[in-house]
């Protein structure tokens, strides 16, 4: 893992309770290099009892996105599963599936 701060790219010392990293991707970080204030610098605390846990701004943004990510799976999954019931009863030849493919794009 890397030990080096993503923010002034400085070595932590993952020991010391002023360093941290993000519960999802690991990237390590000094508290201070972080613009948090007192509230945000106690969470980060408690995380250390592991009863929070904190994340980077990259990860925080996947996981906004992750929603949207779900049902775009789903909505492939159901388009797939369509697809091959037609494809299995025959309704539907090899053509007709990827022009319907091409369509959707």
């Amino acid at each position: 893992m890397d030990t080096t701060c993503v923010k002034c790219n400085k070595d932590c010392d993952l020991s010391s309770p002023s360093t941290s990293c993000c519960d999802s991707c690991s990237v390590a970080f000094h508290i201070k290099c972080l613009p948090i204030g007192g509230n945000e610098l106690r969470v980060i605390e408690q995380r250390k009892k592991r009863s929070l846990f904190f994340f980077c701004d990259d990860c925080k943004g996947a996981i906004k996105r992750l929603p949207h990510i779900l049902r775009c799976y789903d909505e492939i999954k159901f388009g797939l599963k369509t697809l091959n019931v037609l494809k299995k009863d025959s309704l539907i030849s090899h053509d007709a599936l990827v022009a319907e493919i091409n369509d959707r794009d």
